[in-house]
């Protein structure tokens, strides 16, 4: 039971026990509900501020979503591995957040699983959910892709992370496109992905790059007047599972049919080319030998910084 109120198997599934000599709890009271946080072990972050983060976090991803948002539990335990290579791991659990970090991180580094999964209480569940069963891995592109744009650009405008930073994350995502053999299908990635870690990690670069070309296009298309952020959340009363209300959406806002895009990136698995378009002047698009590569552009002086910084959050 929670609270004394009786619970289902498919809730108990989508849970967190955790627990050990020294575990630390905080309580925060939010106006979105109470927050609690859990923490196993000792770090460069105290569970206090971890709790203040975490807090930040919630009610920028609610304020987002427009909506009152929920009572959250967040359970951060350490991961093994050397110090010489952070590793992060998370699970969205529905109303909690289940968190692994290699132990040097400091509280910036996590910010971003923290961002990332926090927004797993509205994506993709909240905006149509994904294919079900063994189909769900299909859709990874969109549910864990999308998700990591959305973790980069809500980290960008809570300033916890630099313009560069981000470009640097858009950059690391064309490296790993170019490891990958050209024409690594959907269906490939699905079959490969809970047992080839390099299969695991593609749907997040992937749908990264995605949304963010999506992002792009939609903002020059509309001359300035909509972006990925009016889709997603145009989704929200849509029809059908995310990928079709995602279609749907982009067109209805003046992006144009994206199902050939889908089939060309998603399906087939070719590789996604990045273009200037309104972004250029924030950031540089190099042709290499095997890829292209970002670097950030000449907007990001000092006197056109924070036009950049507000262009790249989609401000």
């Amino acid at each position: 039971s929670r609270g004394g109120e009786a619970t289902d198997f498919e809730t108990l599934a989508d849970s967190v026990l955790v627990g050990a000599p020294g575990l630390r709890l905080v309580e925060r009271e939010t106006g979105h509900g109470p927050v609690r946080i859990a923490v196993r072990g000792s770090w460069r972050f105290s569970p206090e501020d971890l709790a203040d983060r975490f807090v930040t976090i919630g009610k920028a991803a609610a304020d987002f979503w427009g909506d009152e948002g929920q009572p959250t539990f967040l359970a951060l335990a350490p991961l093994a591995g050397p110090p010489a290579a952070p590793a992060q791991s998370g699970l969205g659990l529905g109303d909690g957040v289940a968190v692994w970090l290699t132990r040097d991180q400091d509280l910036d580094q996590a910010s971003h699983v923290l961002i990332h999964e926090q927004l797993h209480a509205w994506m993709p569940a909240r905006v149509g959910g994904v294919g079900a069963g063994r189909a769900e891995v299909l859709d990874f592109w969109f549910s864990e892709g999308f998700t990591d744009f959305y973790a980069y650009r809500m980290a960008l405008r809570l300033g916890l992370i630099t313009p560069e930073a981000y470009i640097a994350a858009l950059d690391r995502a064309l490296v790993l496109q170019a490891r990958h053999p050209a024409g690594l299908t959907n269906a490939a990635v699905a079959r490969r992905f809970f047992s080839d870690p390099a299969a695991a990690g593609f749907p997040y670069h992937q749908g990264l790059l995605l949304a963010f070309i999506l992002d792009d296009r939609l903002r020059a298309l509309s001359r300035g007047q909509a972006d990925l952020d009016d889709v997603v959340l145009a989704m929200r009363s849509g029809q059908g599972p995310a990928p079709r209300r995602l279609i749907a959406a982009f067109g209805e806002l003046g992006g144009g049919n994206i199902e050939a895009d889908l089939h060309q990136h998603v399906d087939l698995g070719r590789p996604i080319r990045l273009w200037p378009g309104e972004l250029g002047d924030c950031i540089e698009v190099m042709a290499g030998p095997d890829r292209q590569a970002l670097a950030p552009g000449a907007g990001l002086s000092r006197a056109g910084r924070a036009a950049c910084v507000a262009l790249l959050s989609g401000l």
